[in-house]
């Protein structure tokens, strides 16, 4: 391209291009927490829209004439990209839930730590989870994954496409029935093993009054889930490898809607 003969066309392309990376790494997993600067979303931003602008077909420049139109293509440009970066945390989110539900059932709760790549309190559990994801996630390359669909959005989504087609997208009204199946698979070896511990234990406090079961059951039920925690965790890591891949394909089913 010759610097020459750019035109406001393609500046204004070339700004749609990086409203869509903006938006993306605003809400990506793993960079869109206050740990992260902003300064840096924006650099990394930057650099993803010169990648992407290399492979948006010159067809697709918007032909902008009225400022009225040039604000609804930026607002549908970070609204695409912010979408697409809340789908990358999905996974991260039921991973959250599943935490959450094991410190619950462990009697572990009510010790908070800040999470700042989430800005809320969560467990020491759900604190553990939450890093083998982020670790498992990097080491799949699952980031390549969501960046190679956030470059192939703008083939399936032209930068000139003002409104998109919304006809399937209630469909992703269920990605919250998705997120609460990923978190119970995640955790139900855990809930199992104490729910029957807490059977056992009731049925012994039934044989002996003399125990104080609900006192009793506390140290149980933190040693139990502990210890099924550590046998299972390999095959926690192999379901949410699995689960990774499954939302990686639904953020390009979520491309193809458009």
């Amino acid at each position: 391209m010759n610097l020459l003969n750019i035109d406001q066309f393609q500046i204004i392309a070339f700004a749609l291009v990086f409203f869509r990376c903006l938006g993306f790494f605003l809400s990506w997993p793993l960079f869109s927490g206050s740990q992260v600067p902003a300064p840096l979303k924006a650099l990394l931003s930057l650099i993803m829209a010169f990648v992407c602008f290399a492979i948006v077909d010159p067809a697709s420049y918007p032909k902008v004439v009225q400022y009225q139109t040039l604000i609804g293509l930026v607002i549908k440009e970070l609204v695409l990209g912010f979408s697409m970066g809340f789908l990358c945390t999905l996974v991260f989110h039921a991973v959250a839930v599943a935490g959450e539900l094991i410190s619950m059932a462990m009697g572990l709760s009510a010790a908070q730590i800040f999470n700042p790549s989430l800005n809320t309190q969560q467990s020491s559990v759900n604190q553990l989870f939450f890093f083998l994801a982020a670790f498992l996630f990097l080491g799949i390359r699952g980031h390549h994954y969501f960046i190679t669909g956030l470059a192939e959005s703008f083939q399936l989504i032209p930068l000139n496409v003002l409104l998109p087609r919304l006809s399937t997208l209630g469909e992703f009204a269920l990605l919250g029935q998705k997120i609460m199946e990923v978190a119970l698979l995640l955790s139900a070896p855990v809930l199992v093993s104490i729910l029957l511990v807490n059977f056992s234990m009731g049925i012994m406090g039934r044989a002996v009054p003399q125990i104080n079961v609900l006192i009793t059951s506390l140290p149980v039920n933190a040693l139990m889930g502990l210890g099924v925690l550590i046998v299972v965790l390999p095959l926690f890591v192999d379901a949410l490898k699995g689960e990774i891949v499954d939302f990686s394909e639904i953020l390009f089913g979520y491309l193809r809607v458009f």
